[in-house]
Formats: C-alpha cells, sequence, structure tokens
C-alpha cells in the first residue's frame, strides 16, 4: 500500500511524501505513548531532556509516520500556557524541516525520539520562572497523548564527582548531604 502524508511548517508551503509502506499504518488502538524527562527536578543552566515513545501494542506490524513534528514536544507552565514546543514556543517561532519518513514497529516494537530544551522562552529567550511544568508529545498517528511533570528550581543540582587513586594528592570540599 502507498501512504501519503503531508507536514506544514508555516504559512501556506507544504511538503508530501508519498512512500511504500511494508505494512500497515498504526491506528491509536494498535500503540500507546510514554514520555519522561531524565529528572523529575532542574536547577539553573541544567538541559531539560525529554524522551518520547510510541509502542505497537497490537500483533501486527504497522508504519508511523515520523518527523519534525510527530511527535510533537510542548512544555506548558503550572497555568497551562505553553512556553516551549520543538518548533518554536512563546515569541520563538521558527520553521520545521519538513520531512516525515514511515517507521515500521514489529509487535511489541517501540520507536524513541528525545528532544532536549534550555529552560528558555520568548523572543529574547530568558530563563522561565521556576515552578512546575508539564511536558506533553503526541505522535500524529495516536489520537491520545502522553505527559508527564517536572520542576524548575532555583538551586542548582549536586554535583557528583567520582573520585579514584588517580585523584590522589587532590583536594576536595564536600559539603553535608
Amino acid at each position: 500500500s502507498l501512504v501519503n502524508v503531508a507536514a506544514s511548517a508555516s504559512g501556506d508551503e507544504v511538503s508530501h511524501v508519498t512512500a511504500k509502506a511494508s505494512s500497515v499504518p498504526c491506528t491509536s488502538s494498535m500503540v500507546s505513548e510514554t514520555t519522561t524527562t531524565n529528572h523529575k527536578s532542574y536547577g539553573p543552566g541544567s538541559v531539560v531532556t525529554m524522551t518520547a515513545s510510541i509502542h505497537n501494542t497490537s500483533t501486527r506490524t504497522c508504519s508511523v509516520a515520523i518527523g519534525a513534528t510527530s511527535p510533537s514536544f510542548i512544555v506548558d507552565n503550572s497555568s497551562g500556557v505553553e512556553v516551549w514546543s520543538n518548533c518554536g514556543g512563546v515569541g520563538e517561532f521558527h520553521a520545521c524541516a519538513l520531512y516525515l519518513m514511515l517507521e515500521t514497529l514489529q509487535p511489541g516494537g517501540t520507536y524513541t525520539k528525545t528532544a532536549t530544551w534550555g529552560q528558555r522562552s520568548g523572543a529574547v529567550a530568558t530563563r522561565v520562572p521556576t515552578g512546575v511544568y508539564k511536558l506533553t508529545v503526541h505522535f500524529d498517528v495516536a489520537t491520545g497523548q502522553a505527559s508527564t511533570q517536572f520542576n524548575l528550581t532555583a538551586l542548582t543540582p549536586p554535583r557528583i564527582i567520582h573520585v579514584t587513586e588517580a585523584d590522589s594528592g587532590r583536594t576536595y570540599s564536600l559539603a553535608r548531604g
């Protein structure tokens, strides 16, 4: 079967991709979406690493369109206002690349994509306020979405230093805790 997918980055420009699918298109009933962040709390200057996954829960091989906007990564503040997405955020829109590719998911197979965010938003790209934020991801094939929460704090997270015999003679100051 042939799959024709359209994606729009900005304005009226539309890119069409036609590809031969080796399997049926995935449907919402065949897949589940999940999302995670690499930590639950981030201090100033820390990069938030976000992961989106789509898992084939069916017994059939299926294909899903993957590209710059699928999955979408959206970060909202505690008021529900979008502060960042993988195609821009408040005051910082940038066109996403116009590409989609078919990813074949075997039964029980998973596709994972990672994105990063430097805690900045706006036309002048300043750090967003501390607080609770919500990451929501959505793959174009699924009707649902997955989300998780994380915190941005004013505290710098503790640094882990691994000391070995090769560090003999060096001095380290350790804070309680």
